[in-house]
């Protein structure tokens, strides 16, 4: 299982297109993630809190911010897993305004 938060900044018509309200956009990391330990699928997978916190807050208000959460899938390989590309599904859980 993985959670993701991020950061959704609004955009407005500009003269070069597109453009986010505050330049810091594009230099600040949108998005963080926090995932559990891989669990086979033959085991019921014990109950667990994903906390996802942002490195930064967004330079302004004019953003929203989104919850997914999604199930990655993999191979065991050794001692460690290894994901399988173009498997598993994800939900987009809430989006909210960041209007204060």
């Amino acid at each position: 299982m993985v959670a993701v938060l991020g950061i959704a900044p609004d955009l407005f018509i500009t003269d070069q297109g597109y453009e986010p309200s505050d330049k810091k956009y594009k230099s600040i990391r949108t998005a963080a993630e926090s995932s559990t330990p891989w669990i086979p699928a033959t085991n019921e997978s014990p109950a667990t809190t994903l906390e996802v916190k942002l490195p930064s807050s967004p330079p302004d208000h004019a953003c929203a911010f989104l919850l997914s959460i999604g199930v990655r899938f993999g191979v065991p390989d050794g001692e460690a897993v290894r994901q399988t590309r173009h498997a598993g599904c994800a939900r987009i859980l809430s989006v909210i305004g960041n209007n204060q």
